[in-house]
């Protein structure tokens, strides 16, 4: 409003100063908000860097996880081959007992009837 009187009261002097005054104020605020919005641009860069380098390290230990997961497979792989051998191993030995029973009640049986027949040759 004294901006406004002084011009309507014939004072060109006064009105200029006001203005004067108005821009520096204005060019202040200009440099403030550019001060600010250039110190928001370095926060910006340093956050997207630091980003950057999450995101880098992120991917390294995404990749790390992935080899130990695929040294696991392999690992659980081979013991499992292992305990597939084991049990076949284990079955295989229970055949051969059973079949080693078999054939020494058959070896026993022949025993017994050869028995007779070589005492009778004998006497």
């Amino acid at each position: 409003l004294a901006c406004v009187r002084s011009r309507e009261a014939g004072s060109p002097a006064t009105g200029a100063h006001d203005m004067g005054a108005d821009v520096s104020a204005l060019r202040e605020k200009l440099d403030a908000s550019t001060s600010r919005c250039e110190a928001l641009e370095r926060e910006t860069a340093e956050l997207k860097s630091r980003l950057s380098a999450a995101e880098t390290a992120y991917d390294e230990k995404e990749k790390a996880l992935a080899r130990l997961a695929k040294a696991s497979v392999v690992r659980l792989d081979a013991q499992r081959a292992e305990n597939m051998k084991e049990t076949k191993r284990a079955q295989l030995c229970e055949e051969l007992r059973r079949e080693d029973s078999v054939l020494m009640t058959k070896l026993g049986k022949l025993l017994l009837h050869a028995t007779p027949d070589t005492n009778q040759a004998a006497a």
